[in-house]
């Protein structure tokens, strides 16, 4: 099945300490079953998919797996997703 990939940006206060931000968007992430959670610096990379013992209701069925990256400079969270 072709998978497709989307990025995009979303933005965040200048007041968030960025370095903060990948361990709390790793832990959220392991909080909805991610698989695979790794950071490394300001980088933090996921699996989900549906074969993972989650119900079909959970946030990730739809992505196959994704890399977010926290721009301090610019103050935004960067994503590409792998969308099913």
């Amino acid at each position: 099945m072709p998978t497709l990939t989307k990025t995009g940006t979303v933005d965040f206060d200048h007041e968030i300490d960025s370095s903060l931000l990948p361990a709390h968007l790793a832990g959220c992430l392991r909080d909805v079953d991610a698989n695979a959670v790794q950071v490394r610096d300001n980088r933090v990379t996921f699996r989900g998919g549906f074969f993972r013992l989650v119900t079909n209701w959970n946030v990730l069925v739809s992505f196959r797996f994704g890399d977010l990256a926290v721009d301090s400079d610019t103050c935004e969270v960067r994503h590409c997703l792998s969308c099913r």
